[in-house]
């Protein structure tokens, strides 16, 4: 860990793989720090409970504001404050179109990469911890409690992302943004959610807006109608058609007289065996009477040399 880095960041989830791919973890890996991936359920409990180690603090990347070891410059803090300034009109846009889906929108200093991203506050839960409790079928937890852990969650813009710059100018131009300017700012926000590991509240929605912008990108109406697929048949595939027909019944009747064979040969087996069965009782009766006449026999000569 760099000397200058003063808290011990974590983030928990379910893979380590998708966790290091964390958009939240970007700007701290871009500076050289290093983040504690947490993998199994019960580390983010130790790890919220033990507060510090080793006299540094503990803090959860995904929860709460961030701030990085190297952001006390003057000069930093006056452009954060221009930029907010400048981004103000769009966060207060946007946050009035996702009304009560987002508790706050704000300037992020987590990413590089994407968009944006969700955060819980400080005392709300984290995606991770979400989901482990929602798992729990016999929570004790009374609903206005769970509502309030739940629902306080903030969405962090990066406003050097040409897709934020160009909602920027859109709203800042004074028109009223066009309803695919809002269709483009929902879906960048279902995008954080389900990239900082949240649950949609309506996948539903989701997937319809997914299908118009896929429908836009390969130049289709947004609100462009299935359609039934329109197959012609020609006299070549009628031919064909009876032609597999014939084959298939040709097929069926091969198969019954397999069928037929195969049971008749079994009955001949059968047969077979049974008169087996047969000579071998007629042989077996044979020798016992052989026996019995012999015995009688001896039994005779035995009485005649007594006498």
């Amino acid at each position: 860990m760099k000397p200058k880095q003063e808290q011990i960041y974590f983030i928990a989830g379910e893979d380590k793989e998708a966790l290091s791919k964390s958009p939240l973890i970007q700007r701290i890996l871009d500076k050289g720090g290093e983040v504690l991936l947490l993998d199994d359920p019960i580390d983010e409990f130790c790890l919220q409970n033990l507060g510090e180690y080793e006299k540094k603090k503990l803090k959860n990347v995904a929860k709460g504001e961030f701030k990085l070891w190297d952001e006390d410059d003057d000069l930093q803090k006056k452009k954060e404050k221009k930029i907010k300034e400048d981004f103000k009109p769009l966060i207060d846009w946007w946050k009035k179109l996702l009304d009560k889906k987002i508790e706050n929108i704000d300037i992020s200093k987590r990413l590089i990469d994407s968009p944006c991203i969700i955060v819980s506050t400080e005392h709300g839960y984290s995606a991770s911890m979400e989901r482990i409790q929602k798992a729990q079928a016999f929570a004790t937890q009374d609903k206005a409690t769970a509502q309030y852990l739940y629902g306080k969650k903030t969405m962090e813009i990066n406003p050097n992302h040409p897709a934020i710059k160009e909602l920027r100018e859109i709203v800042a131009s004074g028109e009223t943004p066009s309803p695919e300017a809002e269709e483009t700012a929902l879906l960048l926000w279902e995008s954080a959610m389900l990239e900082s590991g949240y649950t949609l509240p309506d996948p539903h929605d989701f997937a319809l807006r997914m299908d118009r912008v896929l429908k836009y990108n390969l130049n289709l109406k947004r609100d462009e109608k299935p359609t039934p697929y329109e197959v012609v048949l020609t006299d070549d595939d009628e031919k064909k058609d009876e032609e597999k027909k014939d084959e298939e019944k040709k097929d069926d009747v091969k198969k019954d007289e397999e069928k037929k064979d195969e049971e008749k040969k079994d009955e001949e087996k059968k047969d077979e065996e049974k008169k087996d069965e047969e000579k071998k009782d007629e042989e077996k009766k044979d020798e016992e009477k052989k026996d019995d006449v012999k015995k009688d026999e001896e039994k005779k000569e035995d009485e005649k040399e007594d006498l």
